[in-house]
């Protein structure tokens, strides 16, 4: 999704943008979630995966902040950027 913003070919991919956008919100769910119960995601010590997860994280914030994502009410893609935006910022 993110590479699709800076290459400029989001309008080109919108219909997978929408698909990868609402898979990247329940993955965002399932990190918060255990980070609520833990300061790192995979338990009680950090783990490669906290290491992984923030830059991913961290680039897609960018890309969501962009005026190509800021969808149209009801495209159905503004709901899954707005539910990752705020799952990891």
């Amino acid at each position: 999704m993110a590479r699709a913003v800076f290459d400029g070919t989001f309008a080109t991919r919108e219909a997978a943008i929408t698909q990868a956008a609402h898979q990247i919100a329940n993955e965002a769910r399932v990190i918060e979630a255990r980070l609520a119960q833990s300061d790192w995601i995979l338990g009680e010590c950090v783990s490669a995966v906290d290491f992984v997860v923030y830059p991913g994280s961290a680039l897609l914030l960018r890309a969501v902040q962009r005026n190509e994502l800021r969808a149209p009410v009801g495209s159905g893609i503004g709901t899954a950027v707005c539910v990752t935006s705020a799952s990891i910022s």
